[in-house]
């Protein structure tokens, strides 16, 4: 695998502006079309993120859900259980928050409108006041900041994406550029980034990881790889493998560079340093290290039936709706046929962009990055089915980390088949830009503005 000069000189380069673009625009409609609280335990994180922004402090798990009463009642969706999550996300928000706050005298306190008495699972959650002109937001400069702050992050996705698949195909960049394009039209993950949730922050530190570790046979990227593994433990458990990735991608290119064995040596040391640093910090501070004990033991308890196979083929047919368009609270959704047929057409294409790969003569840096990938892969696989198999709650947000990898797959399956026409590719990759805009307006105007008019 030779160097790879990620952003050609050329005109090509400005091709990287229709994914960018469109992923701005589509998440800025998003964000206008989905009224505020119409997102998975928003209320919950906005607790915590408050507490950080009026108290100045550490998030606490002051209060918890109500078991004998419904999940979506107010006393539950409002209390502090979220809290007991890791906390970078929430200070970080917090600080935004507290920050406009000081600046603009708006209240760090955000009242959610009421909840709909007769609630059944489907449409909004909370009752909604008509829209005052057609561009209002309904919400203060605080939301829509945290909002933006989303949104910024998922650009760390689209670039991750970017980077991996320039240093698996090198010679091609029409295949980076679908990839990214892909995503960058991918309704949920549209739904997520401009979500209040720590997830985006999750995601957006695993994404830069993964590009990081793309850049094979270059010992001084563990130090970043280091602090940003640390990072990703301070964020949500469910990125925690990533600090075993990093171990084992070290491990790999120390047995591989033998010529550079010392320079390995070296950064382990300073991995060493940084993850101790880390461990000493979340133990000797008594809020981190009790969320760290709530949410280890959350996270490693067993579900209800999920030893029966027919747990696990809802969890597929869940996982595969809240992977596509599944917006809300789980409440409002695409067809599920639209779910189905972009998961099967992802896989193929995946498959012949594998079979293309494996087909070709592969460098030793090629094959040590087709591994790390396999790892990284596998890692979300394990850690998704960990989740899903502690709780009822099978949704691909958990597993967002994973895209980089499969849209560059399938943008391989698509376009290497016409490695010899560019003109060609060139209009596959409009093709997809143009279906997946069009596909994400009809979304919002035709499944999302009226479940919430």
């Amino acid at each position: 695998m030779p160097d790879v000069k990620l952003f050609p000189a050329d005109r090509q380069r400005f091709w990287l502006l229709l994914p960018l673009s469109m992923y701005l625009l589509l998440s800025g409609l998003y964000m206008w079309a989905v009224p505020v609280g119409e997102a998975p335990d928003e209320p919950g994180h906005m607790r915590c993120i408050e507490q950080v922004a009026i108290e100045n402090r550490l998030p606490q798990m002051v209060s918890t859900t109500d078991e004998s009463i419904d999940w979506w009642l107010r006393e539950n969706l409002l209390s502090d259980y979220m809290c007991y999550h890791m906390p970078a996300y929430y200070l970080l928000s917090g600080q935004i928050v507290r920050s406009i706050s000081t600046v603009t005298g708006i209240s760090p306190h955000f009242e959610y409108p009421p909840i709909l008495a007769d609630y059944a699972g489907e449409g909004p959650l909370f009752i909604h006041p008509p829209r005052e002109s057609f561009g209002q937001l309904q919400q203060p400069l605080t939301l829509i900041s945290l909002r933006i702050l989303s949104i910024l992050l998922g650009l760390t996705v689209l670039g991750s994406t970017f980077v991996v698949a320039r240093r698996l195909f090198p010679e091609q960049l029409f295949i980076a550029v679908l990839a990214v394009t892909l995503i960058a039209g991918w309704p949920q993950f549209l739904f997520i980034s401009r979500g209040i949730t720590n997830d985006v922050l999750a995601t957006a530190v695993a994404a830069l990881i993964l590009a990081l570790l793309t850049n094979i046979g270059n010992p001084k990227r563990f130090f970043w790889l280091a602090l940003l593994s640390s990072l990703a433990l301070l964020t949500k458990l469910t990125v925690a493998f990533t600090v075993g990735i990093v171990l084992l991608v070290w491990l790999l290119e120390w047995i591989v560079y033998a010529d550079k064995r010392r320079q390995y040596g070296q950064m382990l040391l300073i991995i060493g340093g940084v993850w101790l640093a880390t461990g000493l910090l979340m133990r000797l501070n008594p809020t981190i290290w009790a969320n760290l004990q709530f949410s280890f033991s959350d996270f490693t308890g067993g579900a209800s039936g999920s030893t029966s196979p027919a747990y696990w083929q809802q969890v597929y047919l869940w996982t595969i709706r809240s992977g596509w368009a599944w917006f809300g609270w789980l409440s409002v959704a695409a067809p599920l046929a639209h779910a189905m047929v972009w998961w099967f057409s992802l896989e193929i294409t995946a498959i012949l962009g594998i079979y293309g790969i494996l087909k070709r003569p592969l460098s030793p840096q090629t094959k040590l990055l087709l591994l790390t990938l396999a790892a990284w892969a596998a890692a979300i696989l394990v850690s998704y089915i960990q989740v899903t198999a502690n709780r009822w709650q099978p949704q691909f947000r958990f597993a967002l980390a994973v895209l980089p990898v499969l849209t560059t797959l399938s943008a391989a399956g698509v376009l290497n088949w016409f490695r010899q026409r560019p003109r060609l590719q060139t209009g596959i990759v409009l093709a997809f830009a143009v279906l997946l805009m069009g596909y994400n307006l009809w979304l919002i105007t035709a499944v999302v503005l009226p479940a919430y008019a």
